[in-house]
Order: structure tokens, then C-alpha cells, then sequence
């Protein structure tokens, strides 16, 4: 996250948790941000939502409350639950080049 000039805090250890409960790779939260808000620079911040959750018109009290509730969608939300990694991001943001480029982010980042 620093390499990639991620804003900070980073909120790794909300990110490790939340998707631990989801038993999700927190890599994809990490890569999902990455990918939305280049690592939390490119978003309304009035809404706390740098993960782009709602085509980032969601509003979240707080980032880490936003990546609580993203997580758990991912891992069992009603659009998410029993889909593959690859078949989540399609749901996510339906656009052809998404899934592969979150996916090509996560494969630099340990699981």
C-alpha cells in the first residue's frame, strides 16, 4: 500500500478482519480500493467510500465501517454468497476489464 502511494491510515487491520469473517482474501478489499479510488486518493470523501460500493454513491459513517460492510457483502451478501472470487467482482462492477484487473492486482499481493 505504501509502494502504491495508498492514503493513510491504511486500515490494515480493519481490512484483515473484516475479511477474515467473510472469508474473503483481504487482498481483494486491498485491490477492490486500489482499483475504485487508486488506493483511496480519487473519491468523495464526504461519503467514506472508497471502495466504490454502489457505484460510490453509498455512504458509510466511516472507511473502516465501509470496508466492514463491503466485506460482508463480498462473502455472503445476497448477490455474493456461494460465487466464485472472479464471479463476486463481475457482480460488483459488471464492466468486461474489472474482475481481471483486481485479480491481476491480488496476484501481487500475498493471499
Amino acid at each position: 500500500m505504501r509502494r502504491k502511494n495508498f492514503v493513510e491510515p491504511y486500515n490494515l487491520p480493519v481490512i484483515i478482519q473484516s475479511a477474515s469473517r467473510a472469508s474473503i482474501p483481504a487482498s481483494m478489499i486491498v485491490c477492490i480500493e486500489f482499483v475504485e479510488s487508486s488506493g483511496g486518493k480519487h473519491y468523495d470523501a464526504e461519503t467514506n467510500n472508497p471502495l466504490g460500493w454502489k457505484n460510490g454513491k453509498a455512504s458509510f459513517p466511516s472507511v473502516p465501517a465501509a470496508i466492514r460492510h463491503v466485506s460482508e457483502e463480498l462473502g455472503s451478501g445476497r448477490w455474493y454468497a456461494g460465487k466464485t472470487l472472479e464471479e463476486k467482482l463481475r457482480v460488483y462492477n459488471p464492466r468486461p476489464y474489472y474482475s481481471a484487473k483486481v485479480l491481476g492486482c491480488m496476484s501481487h499481493l500475498p493471499q
